[in-house]
């Protein structure tokens, strides 16, 4: 399906265009349901992983704009891994530097990661007390606290402002394309898990 200027703004086209992968994604890593410690310390590697490839190429993709780049969550999922004693550098996942090969699929990218924090919320409110050394859970899961809702309401204004004049099927091309990676890199595999 093409998405014209015309036909429908750009949230609507994103909703619409990755629905199934958002909704395949949740059921294959059940997220809201990783509640023991092991999973969610393999979890944390993996969101480790991406980001750590992922967060300098986006960066260069949106010319290390100031409101991209303080949204960073690479520092909280590296302090997640000191909080349980994990030295290790996990693996990081290459394939992610390619999600964002221009600047329409770095937003189409962006946008799921940024709309990951609205399903952190439920995740956070899922763990068990003991699931997690600190309270609260792994800080990935909550990096904006009680501004959560303010701060998906500022990134679609950014977003619809930025990809105005972008090609929306490469921007939606470049969120289906970031879900599909997530879906495989974060399959629970040998390599990251830690118990």
């Amino acid at each position: 399906m093409r998405f014209g200027h015309g036909e429908a703004n750009l949230l609507r086209a994103l909703r619409h265009g990755v629905a199934e992968a958002h909704t395949d994604l949740e059921r294959r890593l059940n997220l809201s349901s990783t509640t023991q410690h092991g999973d969610l310390v393999g979890m944390i590697c993996g969101f480790h992983g991406f980001h750590a490839a992922w967060e300098p190429a986006m960066a260069h993709a949106l010319k290390h704009d100031p409101f991209v780049v303080q949204r960073a969550r690479l520092p909280l999922l590296t302090q997640d891994l000191r909080d349980v004693g994990h030295a290790a550098s996990p693996p990081h996942c290459i394939e992610a530097a390619a999600l964002v090969s221009c600047e329409a699929a770095a937003l189409g990218s962006l946008y799921v990661m940024e709309g990951s924090t609205l399903g952190g919320q439920v995740i956070r409110k899922t763990l068990s007390a003991d699931a997690w050394p600190r309270p609260g859970g792994p800080r990935y899961f909550n990096p904006y606290g009680r501004q959560t809702a303010a701060k998906w309401r500022e990134f679609q204004t950014y977003l619809t402002a930025r990809g105005a004049n972008l090609p929306f099927e490469t921007i939606v091309a470049g969120a289906q394309a970031t879900f599909a990676l997530l879906q495989t890199w974060l399959t629970p595999s040998p390599a990251r898990a830690v118990s």
